[in-house]
C-alpha cells in the first residue's frame, strides 16, 4: 500500500504541474484513488502526503471547501506521524484558501507558519513554496520590505541548495 500511495501521490502531484485541464482532473481522479488506497491506521506521513496534494488537486479544480478540508485532515495526519514538512504544505494550501477566501491576515499566518516549519525540517520545496506565497501575498498587501526580506532568502536558500534540488 505504500508504494501505491506514494507513486499515484507523485503521479498527481506532478499531473497538477501542467498546464493542461485534462491532466488537472486527472490528477484529481490520481489523487483521489491514492488517499483511498492508503490505510488509515496508523498514521503516516505518505498518507498525509497523500491528502495534501488531494487538497491541492482539488484546489486547482475550484473545490475549495473540499480543498480545505482534506488539506484540515492532511495537517492533521501529518502532526500525528510527526512530519513536519507535509504539515506545512497542507498549512500553505490552508493559507492559499484563506487568501481566496478573502482573509489576508490568515493568509499570511499559515504562510508564515509554513514556512518556518519547512525551514527547520530542511525540505527545500515546500520551503520555496511557503516563501513564494508568503512573499507575494506580503507584496500584494503593499510590505515591501518584508516581501523583499522573504523573496531574497528563498532565493539564497535555493542557491544555497544547488540546481534541481528544489524540485518536487
Amino acid at each position: 500500500p505504500e508504494l501505491r500511495s506514494r507513486v499515484g501521490e507523485r503521479l498527481a502531484y506532478c499531473m497538477i504541474q501542467s498546464d493542461s485541464d485534462e491532466w488537472c482532473a486527472e490528477a484529481v481522479t490520481i489523487a483521489r484513488q491514492a488517499v483511498r488506497e492508503t490505510p488509515e491506521s496508523p498514521p503516516t506521513w505518505y498518507q498525509a502526503r497523500a491528502m495534501a496534494t488531494y487538497a491541492i488537486a482539488l484546489m486547482i479544480e475550484g473545490g475549495n471547501g473540499g480543498a480545505l478540508e482534506w488539506a484540515q485532515r492532511a495537517r492533521e495526519v501529518a502532526r500525528q506521524a510527526s512530519a513536519p514538512s507535509v504539515e506545512a504544505d497542507a498549512l500553505v494550501t490552508i493559507g492559499m484558501l484563506a487568501r481566496r477566501a478573502g482573509n489576508a491576515h490568515e493568509a499570511i499566518g499559515m504562510f508564515t507558519a509554513a514556512y518556518e516549519q519547512a525551514a527547520q525540517a530542511r525540505v527545500l520545496g515546500v520551503e520555496l513554496r511557503a516563501a513564494y506565497h508568503l512573499a507575494a501575498e506580503r507584496l500584494a498587501r503593499g510590505d515591501l520590505a518584508e516581501a523583499a526580506a522573504v523573496a531574497h532568502a528563498g532565493v539564497q536558500r535555493a542557491g544555497r541548495a544547488g540546481p534541481g534540488l528544489a524540485a518536487v
